[in-house]
C-alpha cells in the first residue's frame, strides 16, 4: 500500500514518528527480520513489480511508477541486477511459461 501511494516510509520518518533514534531502528529491524530495511524495501518493490508484470498488461514505465520508482531505468536496472532480466524478458518468460502446456 504504501510503496504506490508515494507514502514517505524511509527509516529516518519512521523513526521520527516512533520517537526512537533511526540508528536504533534499524538496528532493531535488521535483528528481527535478519535483512537490513533497504533491502526489505527492494524485495517488496520487486515482487510487486513481478506480479505486475505477470497479471497486467501495465507498461514498465506504469509498474515502475506503482512499485516506487520515479524513474524506470533506475527500476530496470534493480530488476535485471536482482533477475538477471529485463522486465519486458521476465514478463515474456513468464507468459510462455504459463502458456505451455507441458507445463501443467
Amino acid at each position: 500500500h504504501y510503496i504506490e501511494n508515494d507514502v514517505d516510509f524511509s527509516l529516518e520518518s519512521i523513526a521520527q514518528e516512533m520517537y526512537i533514534s533511526t540508528s536504533y531502528l534499524s538496528r532493531m529491524f535488521n535483528k528481527i527480520e535478519n535483512l537490513n530495511y533497504k533491502d526489505y524495501i527492494l524485495n517488496l518493490r520487486l515482487a510487486k513489480a513481478c506480479h505486475l508484470l505477470t497479471t497486467t498488461n501495465q507498461t514498465v514505465e506504469e509498474i515502475a511508477l506503482h512499485c516506487g520508482y520515479r524513474e524506470s531505468s533506475s527500476f530496470s536496472r534493480a530488476f535485471k541486477s536482482r533477475h538477471l532480466l529485463s522486465p519486458m524478458n521476465y514478463r515474456k518468460q513468464q507468459t510462455q511459461k504459463y502458456s505451455d502446456p507441458s507445463n501443467t
